[in-house]
């Protein structure tokens, strides 16, 4: 069975694990990606997905805690 990834790249984690539930993907492997020696992350970051992957019937997820920032609107 050939199945597309949905758009998931850049996502909260929350959304992007409903649209794969969406999609039929029912297995998915989490792992947290953190810099060397980094601490714990600042208050106000949340879990984005950084690298999706399909290994068989599986989706391996890459996430990072980022923090949350409007979109620009326009040029910097």
């Amino acid at each position: 069975m050939n199945q597309v990834l949905p758009d998931i790249l850049a996502r909260p984690l929350g959304e992007a694990r409903g649209r794969l539930a969406a999609a039929g993907f029912a297995r998915v492997e989490i792992k947290t990606a953190r810099a060397p020696g980094q601490g714990a992350p600042p208050p106000g970051c949340e879990v984005r997905v950084a690298r999706v992957k399909l290994i068989g019937e599986t989706v391996e997820l890459v996430v990072v805690e980022t923090r949350s920032e409007p979109v620009r609107q326009g040029a910097p």
